[in-house]
C-alpha cells in the first residue's frame, strides 16, 4: 500500500454504511461490515467458509471465533494464523445469509467440489463462482483467471462511490 492506506474516520464508517444501508447488494453489506467490525482484508472475507458459519450462538454468546491463516482454508495477510472475532448480531446476519434461499442458489451454481460441503466458499457470485480464491484451492482449474476480488472493485466503482459523491 506504500503508506496510503489509513483507517476510516468515524464520519467516513458512518458515510459509508449509509451508502450500503441504499444497496440491495447483500453480500457486499455483509462482506463490509466483516472487514469494518474484525477488521479482516478482502482475501479473508472473501475466502471465509460455510462451516464457519453453521452453528447458532449459545444463548448469551457475544461473539464467534474463526481461525483464519495457517491451517485454515480461510486466506490471510501471508497466511498467517490468528482469529477474528465476530459480534454476535454479525454473525448472526451472516447465519441468516448462508440459510438463504439466496446463499442456497447461488451454492447450487457453484462447479466447486469439496470432499467437505462445508469447504464452500461463504460468498458466491450470482454465478457460483468465487469472489477471491486462494492459488492453492483444489477448484483452481475452473477458473481461466484466478479471481482476486475485482467484483468488488466493481461494486465500490460502480456503486458505492456514486452513492458516497452524493453525500
Amino acid at each position: 500500500d506504500l503508506g496510503s492506506l489509513r483507517p476510516l474516520s468515524t464520519s467516513e464508517v458512518v458515510m459509508v454504511r449509509e451508502a450500503l444501508s441504499e444497496s440491495p447488494n447483500t453480500i457486499m453489506q455483509l462482506a463490509f461490515d466483516i472487514a469494518l467490525l474484525t477488521g479482516a482484508r478482502k482475501e479473508t472475507v472473501f475466502t471465509l467458509r460455510e462451516k464457519d458459519f453453521s452453528k447458532e450462538l449459545a444463548k448469551g454468546q457475544k461473539f464467534k471465533r474463526v481461525l483464519v491463516g495457517g491451517n485454515s482454508l480461510t486466506k490471510s495477510k501471508l497466511d498467517k494464523q490468528h482469529h477474528l472475532y465476530f459480534p454476535s448480531g454479525l454473525y448472526n446476519r451472516i447465519l441468516d445469509y448462508s440459510m438463504s434461499e439466496k446463499a442456497s442458489r447461488r451454492r447450487e451454481k457453484s462447479a466447486h467440489y469439496y470432499e467437505n460441503v462445508g469447504d464452500q466458499y461463504l460468498f458466491l457470485t450470482k454465478y457460483g463462482n468465487a469472489f477471491y480464491m486462494d492459488e492453492e484451492d483444489e477448484n483452481i482449474s475452473l477458473y481461466g483467471n484466478l479471481p482476486t476480488g475485482n467484483s468488488l472493485c466493481q461494486f465500490i466503482r460502480s456503486q458505492l462511490r456514486p452513492r458516497l459523491k452524493k453525500k
